[in-house]
């Protein structure tokens, strides 16, 4: 857990130094955890 938390604060960084705002970066991190567990649950 810690290390996704440690993932998610590198992406969210990433995101802002590129220009986007805090809200917006969270909400692109959200839509692709999203994705992953829809991945995941249509692959079993």
């Amino acid at each position: 857990m810690k290390l996704e938390q440690e993932a998610e604060a590198k992406l969210l960084e990433a995101a802002v130094s590129a220009g986007w705002s805090a809200e917006e970066a969270l909400e692109a991190i959200d839509e692709l955890k999203r994705h992953e567990l829809e991945s995941i649950a249509t692959q079993h």
